[in-house]
């Protein structure tokens, strides 16, 4: 069944019209193609007519103009020429076809006469005002034809007419031309309105997009389906694509990004009832990367207020959600350290009240926590305690330690405890001060035994100093006696066994005296009690007084004690006496000890120290016994087996004595020949020590072990030697030598290191590196080929030799090396004469050839 669309006249019109016209355009065809119908049938009847009168040229006429219509609409619809082009074959003709068709008709009177009026207006809207005034043109020579040559009787009426119809046309004329420029003037004005609205409407869009493409967040709207409508390239980003073509070529939608799709669908249930809502919720990117995304999403609804899909912002916080995380994992632990810590922790306002206190208050105090916010923390000391922490509490700007109260338990009783005050005021986490305190009761009762311990030993020294003075005074008064009365005896007794009671008593005396009195000594010692003076003492003179002393005691075991003083000049800062008891107790322990042999003294010095030695042939001391040697009453040989006399107090008071005067006693004894004892001082006259010249360093790479060895044996009396067995290891002494300003003077390369990497590659990377970009690097190879030395030296080795090579050979290499003035006493040549850096001015010396 046919439509009504396809039998219209619009539809006959669009059929004959070109294919490509549309809008307004098409509208102006149409009625060309309607005007040309119109005329063509014009054409046939006004023709047939013209032809049954037998008037044979306006019938030709009418033909003619026929088929230039008929051809300007055929070719308009082929395409051949345009709309205007069409036009000027159909208005005029028309004109011209009217006139003939008059003329063989009515003339002036012809009722065909109107259409002169209508043909300009058509073309003006058809064609264009040139089209109207060539119509109406012809139309008024057609007219003045008619009227003039046309046969007809002058008369006032047909004058009329055809100034009527003139006018007419060009009346019709000046219409359609104004009619078509307004429309076409008001079309123009509506094309530049619908242009401009055009490109704003396409810049606001591009705005819009280059806003959305900026935003550092997501942008998005979805469908129902949850199919992407609309996406920036931030959000594609993080759903890890490039662009968001990229993301919609990929065909996934939103709902596959969601860790738990039931978030999309609670999403759509919030945004139904709510409008928009915020929510959080766990994703995966396109690679499977876990994120978490912040959505602030609202409904997109459509036309009759139906959702059709979500629309919003998307934040990527994978970043600050695992701050956040971390930071409550790091609350949750410190809170639970506070809860479960022994510790009392409070925090209190500036007023002192508490704001919060730890659950330890309970344990500590008996008093509940919660309870105790707002109390004052005053309220949990010991009245006396008060004062003090008004301080430490209400008043501190600055962290306060060690500050100790007593807290108040419920029960009535008190505890010590030590407090800390840290104010955190101006800290938004905590807002006021935290004390925290610790129990030391225990401590505190620990102190307490301890301070009553040292007043009660300071009480036993007190007595054992009074016991010392008063034994000290009830022996001697005795002992004088005993020693001035035997010591008379000695003068007046003549009978010679009476005179060896005598001198037995004496010796007794004087050995009960030396006990006595090295005790006291002894005990001043310990309490700090014996004063020593401090004056320029000639050592040597001291140790020859000392040797002329002691030599009848020498003399009666048959020994020889003789003093070896190498400089008489050396001189301590020390206390004469007690040096003087320092050189009885060690020579007179010598010679008791030795029993066949000697004994020597000597003293000996340098820039910093005097060392005075005492060396003996006697017994000897066992090893296992030398860490006690120096112990209070302690002696080797003890008991009913005690092959020596003595008290074993005369080593330990050196020993103080000698730590008094900022010197050292030591002592080396093999049993069965002998010891010495050396005591050194400091000198008094000492100068500072000049520095030490610093020994140049050289490093030896080469990975036979044998080589490395031999030339660290070679070198190591005249320099500082390390060997590398590698190039990895050489390059990690040599870069940490440097660094610790401490760099090899020369280094010795292998050229075979047994490795991918050579002794030249080493160097090359060492040249790259402050210094040794300007110190001496020398290569040394077995493999000694022709052009070998040259090519080593053109690669930047400032020296070469071959294997095997002498001592000789290896020192003057390195010292020249190291001293480039030696050159003109050398037999070595120079080689490599371009220093590395103007500012070294080294020149390196290759050994083993002759001078050229």
């Amino acid at each position: 069944m046919t439509s009504p669309a396809s039998t219209s006249p619009r539809s006959w019109l669009d059929a004959a019209l070109p294919a490509a016209l549309t809008g307004h355009e098409r509208h102006r065809a149409r009625f060309l193609v309607g005007a040309g119908v119109l005329l063509l049938l014009g054409y046939a009847v006004g023709g047939a007519y013209i032809a049954s009168t037998g008037q044979t040229g306006s019938t030709l006429l009418v033909a003619l103009a026929a088929a230039l219509t008929a051809g300007s609409l055929a070719g308009f619809r082929l395409g051949w020429w345009g709309r205007e082009q069409a036009a000027w074959g159909l208005f005029p003709t028309a004109v011209v076809g009217l006139i003939a068709n008059v003329w063989a008709g009515f003339g002036l009177e012809a009722p065909d006469l109107v259409w002169l009026g209508v043909v300009p207006v058509a073309a003006a809207l058809v064609g264009g005002r040139w089209h109207a005034a060539v119509s109406a043109a012809l139309a008024a020579v057609g007219v003045g034809v008619l009227w003039l040559q046309g046969g007809l009787e002058p008369s006032g009426a047909q004058a009329f007419t055809a100034v009527n119809l003139t006018a007419a046309a060009l009346l019709s004329a000046w219409l359609g031309r104004f009619h078509k420029a307004t429309t076409e003037g008001a079309l123009a004005e509506q094309r530049a309105r619908l242009s401009h609205l055009t490109e704003a409407l396409r810049a606001s869009e591009s705005r819009y997009r280059s806003v959305i493409e900026t935003l550092p967040v997501g942008i998005v709207q979805t469908r129902m389906d949850g199919g992407f409508a609309l996406t920036n390239t931030a959000l594609a980003r993080t759903l890890g694509f490039e662009s968001p073509e990229a993301l919609r070529a990929s065909g996934l939608r939103s709902l596959d990004f969601y860790g738990d799709p039931s978030d999309r669908e609670g999403l759509l249930e919030g945004i139904r009832d709510e409008g928009s809502k915020v929510v959080e919720v766990d994703a995966r990117d396109a690679q499977g990367r876990p994120l978490r995304l912040r959505i602030h999403a609202r409904a997109r609804r459509g036309a009759s207020g139906e959702v059709i899909g979500i629309e919003g912002v998307v934040e990527d916080i994978s970043a600050e959600h695992r701050v956040r995380t971390e930071a409550e994992a790091r609350e949750a632990r410190f809170r639970a350290l506070v809860q479960h810590a022994s510790d009392v922790i409070c925090v209190l306002d500036r007023d002192g009240r508490i704001t919060y206190a730890s659950p330890s208050l309970r344990s500590a105090t008996g008093v509940d926590p919660e309870g105790a916010r707002g109390a004052s923390i005053l309220d949990l000391l010991h009245p006396e305690d008060v004062d003090r922490a008004l301080a430490t509490f209400c008043d501190a700007e600055a962290p306060t330690t060690g500050a100790e109260f007593r807290l108040r338990h419920v029960d009535g009783h008190h505890l010590f405890a030590e407090a800390i005050a840290t104010p955190l005021y101006d800290d938004p986490a905590v807002g006021g001060l935290v004390a925290t305190f610790r129990e030391i009761t225990d401590r505190k009762r620990a102190e307490a035994v301890l301070v009553r311990a040292k007043e009660q030993a300071e009480e036993v020294a007190q007595l054992k100093s009074t016991f010392l003075a008063n034994m000290s005074h009830e022996i001697r008064t005795p002992l004088t006696g005993i020693l001035g009365f035997a010591d008379i005896l000695s003068d007046e007794v003549t009978d010679p066994e009476q005179k060896e009671f005598v001198d037995l008593i004496l010796r007794s005396g004087r050995r009960l005296l030396d006990t006595l009195n090295s005790v006291l000594d002894l005990a001043r010692l310990d309490a700090g009690r014996m004063e020593l003076t401090s004056e320029p003492v000639r050592i040597g003179e001291a140790v020859e007084e000392a040797v002329g002393l002691l030599a009848p005691l020498a003399d009666e075991k048959g020994i020889a004690l003789a003093a070896d003083v190498e400089d008489p000049y050396a001189r301590s800062e020390v206390d004469p006496g007690a040096l003087h008891r320092i050189l009885t107790n060690l020579v007179g322990n010598a010679i008791k000890f030795t029993d066949e042999g000697s004994v020597t003294v000597g003293v000996r010095s340098d820039a910093q120290r005097v060392v005075l030695e005492v060396k003996d042939t006697g017994v000897g001391i066992d090893a296992e016994f030398l860490p006690h040697l120096f112990e209070e009453f302690k002696q080797e040989s003890a008991g009913a087996g005690r092959s020596h006399e003595g008290s074993g107090l005369g080593l330990a008071i050196s020993r103080q004595l000698a730590e008094r005067m900022e010197g050292t006693i030591a002592v080396a004894s093999v049993k069965g020949e002998g010891s010495t004892f050396t005591v050194t001082f400091p000198r008094a006259d000492a100068v500072p020590l000049p520095a030490e010249p610093r020994r140049s360093r050289v490093l030896v790479v080469d990975d036979n072990e044998m080589t490395r060895s031999m030339a660290a044996r070679m070198l190591e009396s005249a320099y500082r030697v390390d060997t590398a067995a590698g190039p990895s290891e050489a390059e990690a002494l040599a870069l940490d030598a440097a660094r610790s300003d401490d760099a090899y003077d020369v280094l010795l390369l292998d050229i075979n290191l047994g490795t991918m990497d050579t002794g030249e590659d080493v160097m090359r990377h060492l040249r790259e590196h402050a210094p040794y970009d300007a110190r001496p690097i020398i290569a040394f190879t077995a493999y000694a080929l022709p052009g070998d030395r040259e090519r080593f030296l053109a690669g930047g080795f400032d020296g070469y030799f071959s294997k095997p090579f002498t001592r000789d050979t290896l020192l003057e290499a390195v010292a020249n090396a190291l001293d480039p003035e030696r050159e003109a006493k050398s037999t070595m040549i120079v080689r490599n004469r371009t220093p590395r850096r103007e500012a070294s001015g080294r020149i390196v010396l290759v050994p083993g050839v002759a001078s050229e």
